[in-house]
């Protein structure tokens, strides 16, 4: 009981030191936070998880994926840590592990905006226009988002040079 209890105190610090964007000492928060009896906050959220995007944050990508990799070991239909994990993958090139995780997003919540953008690029990436397009026209068609307006341009682009 105690242990659990100093994890919540941990916990509280670490997002004390987020909010000031001090990721470094939230990091340090979370590395006390995190035992065998408490893996996961009161959200079901794994403390891993919270570390990786503080590395993230810091542009630590090795690290920051080596935690994601962890939080989605502990959870793996947590949708911001699929979400996250794939980001991680795809900026450390491991393109496939990002697309399969990115699906995985989908099939949860299938109009998850972020998600399908994200897949958008890795098959247009992937050179698979067609595919992106597709994936692309299930964002919601009134999002302001400007990244749809990116790949929407790049993709039509892409078309039109192919189909020539």
């Amino acid at each position: 009981g105690y242990s659990r209890f100093m994890s919540e105190v941990y916990l509280r610090a670490a997002f004390a030191a987020q909010k000031q964007k001090d990721y470094q000492q939230e990091i340090i928060e979370l590395n006390k936070t995190e035992t065998v009896f408490f893996e996961m906050d009161a959200m079901a959220t794994p403390i891993s998880f919270y570390r990786g995007m503080s590395h993230v944050r810091l542009n630590q990508i090795e690290a920051a994926e080596a935690d994601l990799k962890k939080a989605y070991e502990t959870h793996p239909n947590h949708i911001f840590v699929l979400l996250n994990y794939g980001v991680a993958c795809d900026r450390k090139g491991d393109i496939e592990t990002a697309q399969k995780l990115f699906e995985k997003t989908l099939k949860i919540s299938p109009r998850h905006e972020q998600a399908l953008i994200n897949l958008t690029g890795v098959y247009y990436r992937q050179e698979k226009y067609q595919l992106a397009s597709e994936t692309l026209a299930k964002c919601d068609p009134n999002s302001n988002n400007p990244k749809i307006m990116q790949y929407r341009g790049l993709i039509e682009k892409a078309l039109d040079i192919k189909n020539q």
